[in-house]
């Protein structure tokens, strides 16, 4: 991966020879520094991250070995569902006070 290819471009680095007028050595020592950093700040990050996704999974009651876009399918699955039943809940509830105002209208005109 990359922490490999990092530590490969020390290697090569490293048995350039010392002194040499070419900048190549020295451009290379500062990328491979910097990127050495940065990977190590994205790799802590990462792992942060995989210890709040293992957090969520138990708050959730879920396997902790499940990956992350089976979970997330799994939350879109329900808040879809979800969301077509509150529809299906206001039409039903829609219906029953259209026909609670008609029988009303009924009761009145009967009078």
């Amino acid at each position: 991966g990359l922490k490999k290819g990092l530590a490969e471009v020390e290697k090569e680095i490293v048995q350039l020879p010392e002194g040499s007028t070419d900048p190549f050595r020295a451009i290379m020592t500062a990328f491979n520094e910097k990127a050495t950093q940065e990977y190590e700040q994205v790799s802590a990050a990462l792992g942060k991250v995989k210890e709040q996704f293992k957090s969520i999974l138990e708050l959730y009651g879920e396997d902790t070995n499940t990956e992350a876009d089976a979970f997330f399918t799994t939350i879109y699955n329900f808040i879809s569902t979800f969301e077509k039943a509150k529809k299906e809940n206001q039409k039903r509830q829609e219906a029953i006070d259209q026909a609670a105002r008609a029988e009303k209208k009924k009761a009145t005109n009967q009078q």
